[in-house]
């Protein structure tokens, strides 16, 4: 059961720190920050926009410096997916000034 696809969002959060701890367990930085990701998407929808914006500049911050292709996985995605979903909370928590410089990189 996905509790995600189903809005339940405490039980999606509950089991994504679960998962990340076994994940972390394992030291791949890829999923480790994939799985940051949805944990920071969770904590978004739940109205959490600080936690999740400070999750999502990790993110970002990771997949700015390591987006490539590793196997059949193009880790670009996640790195514009990291940077729209930062770009998202700050404008709801008014970081608008700061908007404007990551908008700039996007299109690039």
């Amino acid at each position: 059961m996905c509790f995600l696809n189903e809005e339940n969002y405490p039980l999606a959060l509950d089991s994504y720190l679960e998962g990340f701890s076994f994940i972390a367990k394992k030291g791949d930085p890829y999923l480790l920050h994939n799985t940051q990701y949805q944990i920071a998407q969770t904590k978004s929808y739940l109205g959490q926009h600080k936690e999740g914006n400070n999750l999502f500049r990790s993110c970002t911050e990771f997949f700015r410096k390591n987006k490539k292709q590793v196997g059949s996985t193009d880790y670009r995605y996640y790195y514009i997916y990291s940077l729209i979903a930062l770009i998202d909370t700050n404008s709801k928590l008014g970081n608008l000034e700061e908007n404007v410089g990551l908008i700039e990189e996007g299109k690039n």
